[in-house]
């Protein structure tokens, strides 16, 4: 009896706690986030608009964020085959193209390096499909510069962080060297120590 009476006791606790909190959200959805001063006039400042920018406008991130692959796509300046579905140019490559005219200076050609392959079939085609896009782009008047194979410019020769090894080995050689030949010390008797953890002690007093 005693058991029912604390389970009728724990659900009306249950009960309560839960209109309390549907009391609660309620009132949080009429009042809203409005701040009063002290003397009780409404706080009606804007929020900070670079904070909370409405959706669907361009965050500052996104600006930034393309700036940075414009200039990532004009320095690769290459086109692959995975820019490509057959001979015409797909969307990867549309946006790949439409990020590199971006950042050409005005006034310049603009090289692209189909680096597609030496047997490529569609070389010709591909070509054609990019001066097309670039022709009925925004950069109409932007002339170009198409060029087969890897834009070497973008490489950066290992020759010189090969030669810069054995300067990054140095620490290295020293931690090495000191710790080999820390593991033997002569002691003042004419013994020697340390090199078998103690085992040579004893005959430094001899």
């Amino acid at each position: 009896m005693r058991i029912n009476q604390r389970k009728q006791l724990g659900l009306r606790v249950m009960a309560a706690a839960a209109a309390a909190a549907v009391v609660g959200l309620g009132l949080l959805t009429i009042t809203g986030c409005s701040k009063k001063d002290p003397s009780g006039t409404p706080d009606t400042r804007e929020w900070d608009k670079d904070a909370f920018v409405p959706e669907g406008e361009i965050h500052a991130v996104d600006r930034f964020t393309e700036t940075q692959s414009a200039r990532g796509a004009k320095a690769d300046a290459m086109l692959y085959p995975r820019h490509f579905d057959g001979p015409e140019l797909n969307a990867l490559g549309m946006s790949k193209v439409n990020l590199m005219l971006q950042k050409n200076p005005a006034g310049q050609a603009m090289v692209v390096y189909l680096n597609t392959g030496e047997k490529d079939e569609h070389a010709d085609a591909r070509q054609v499909a990019v001066e097309k896009y670039v022709a009925s782009s925004e950069y109409t008047a932007t002339a170009l510069d198409i060029r087969t194979g890897p834009n070497l410019g973008a490489n950066y020769p290992s020759q010189a962080g090969i030669a810069s090894l054995p300067k990054t080995d140095t620490a290295q050689s020293s931690d090495r060297n000191g710790a080999a030949g820390g593991g033997m010390e002569i002691g003042s008797g004419g013994g020697t120590s340390g090199g078998s953890g103690g085992g040579g002690g004893g005959t430094g007093g001899r």
